[in-house]
């Protein structure tokens, strides 16, 4: 009887336990604010609601029957990061992210967006290059007008974070933008190529910097080095044509960049600028020759001088051609370049907005005066004071020429340039 009465006891107490946890099962924990409310986006299925412009949770329609369930909603990264910066920082604060990791999220994504937006100003400069163009460096060598554009998005930078994050900031773009300049300038190869010509130029800088740094080691370093780099040409030749070659040649070596520089004024076309530099290559490599035959002293007094002679005729013979090939008038043109100052004319005129043709007329009415002035300095028979209005009347007579035919800013270029070349005179005649 009473093992019965036991039995009865257990199945009651076993059916009110399993009523209980079905109960508790059924009945959804009580939140006094759920952790959602803060949220301003969750999900793609969030509408906003018309009354307060919060964000609510649409839940797709469930069946009739269905288990309860106490999960809360899940939260997904795409649902909070968002285009707008604004509405990006509500969120991260609505999910209590702490706010130097917002600072340090939203200062990571805004450098990234404006480091693209530099990365894209230095591909189209590269791409716009064009190597006989005097006045330009590198391909996607930051200029003065990249240097603008460069200081622009860095105030643009720092005004968004500053409104967004009440964040000052130092640094700079170029800071934290790294940009490969033999890539900028191999922008004209295919990527594939690109890259093995990269890698190519990569593996020889180390192997020329490792022999370098330690000559000694090799028992005939110029024969070792000669080789490396002869090795080095023929591998660049079986991955760019003759004239991809060239084109990256004169692009990105010392001696087109000095060109650039040089010949502004003259202004050459893509042949004549190629024309030049084949010139002045053969020059270059005749010197360097020469420059090691007379270091080393392997010849005696004679024969030097008669490789001197040999390498002047040389020279003699490259200019001729030059001529032929540039004709009389623009060869005349580019002997100009070779004055230091012409070069110094043709920089103050860039300064004053003055064209190349403006300035080649203002260096011609100097040269004139030029003639007079040095006739009137070698005159012995004047007094210096005589000597002093002579030369004021060349300078004022050339001054109103200048003005009368070109204008104001010619001018303005013409005196510039005539102070710089009094302060070089005075200089001279100090020092001796």
């Amino acid at each position: 009887m009473k093992s019965r009465v036991g039995f009865a006891v257990s199945i009651g107490l076993n059916f009110g336990l399993l009523g209980a946890f079905v109960v508790l099962w059924m009945t959804p924990p009580q939140i006094d604010q759920p952790v959602t409310d803060n949220l301003v986006v969750f999900n793609p299925d969030a509408v906003p609601d018309d009354t307060n412009g919060r964000v609510q949770i649409n839940y797709r329609s469930r069946p009739d029957f269905r288990f309860p369930t106490n999960q809360l909603p899940q939260i997904t990264w795409r649902a909070i990061e968002s285009a707008d910066y604004r509405r990006y920082i509500l969120n991260l604060r609505a999910i209590k992210c702490p706010e130097k990791t917002i600072q340090d999220i939203i200062v990571a994504d805004v450098n990234d967006l404006f480091a693209g937006r530099w990365k894209e100003m230095l591909t189209k400069h590269a791409q716009e290059f064009r190597y006989w163009q005097t006045g330009q460096g590198l391909p996607g060598y930051p200029d003065e007008s990249l240097e603008r554009q460069a200081a622009a998005l860095d105030r643009e930078r720092r005004e968004l974070l500053r409104e967004l994050l009440e964040l000052e900031v130092k640094d700079s773009i170029a800071q934290f933008t790294a940009v490969n300049p033999s890539e900028l300038a191999l922008l004209f190869l295919p990527e594939e190529r690109r890259q093995l010509v990269l890698a190519a130029q990569e593996e020889f800088n180390r192997a020329q910097n490792a022999l370098l740094a330690n000559p000694s080691s090799a028992e005939n370093f110029e024969a070792e080095l000669g080789a490396l780099r002869d090795a080095h040409e023929r591998r660049l030749a079986g991955l760019m044509s003759p004239e991809e070659r060239l084109r990256y040649e004169m692009s990105t070596s010392s001696l087109a960049m000095n060109l650039r520089l040089e010949l502004a004024g003259f202004e050459p076309t893509e042949e004549e600028f190629r024309q030049i530099y084949e010139a002045r290559k053969r020059q270059q490599l005749e010197v360097e020759v020469a420059q090691v035959v007379l270091g080393a002293q392997i010849v005696a007094q004679e024969a030097a001088e008669a490789e001197a002679r040999a390498l002047q005729q040389q020279v003699v013979e490259a200019q001729s051609t030059l001529l032929e090939q540039l004709g009389p008038q623009r060869y005349a043109q580019l002997q100009r370049t070779a004055d230091p100052h012409y070069q110094t004319l043709m920089r103050v005129s860039r300064v004053n907005e003055v064209s190349p043709i403006t300035a080649n007329r203002v260096y011609e009415f100097q040269q004139v005066a030029q003639v007079e002035a040095d006739r009137v300095r070698a005159d012995q028979s004047l007094s210096l004071e005589q000597r002093e209005v002579a030369l004021n009347g060349i300078r004022a007579e050339t001054e109103r020429t200048i003005n009368q035919n070109l204008g104001d800013a010619a001018l303005r270029a013409f005196r510039q340039w005539n102070e710089r070349q009094e302060l070089e005179r005075n200089s001279v005649a100090a020092g001796r």
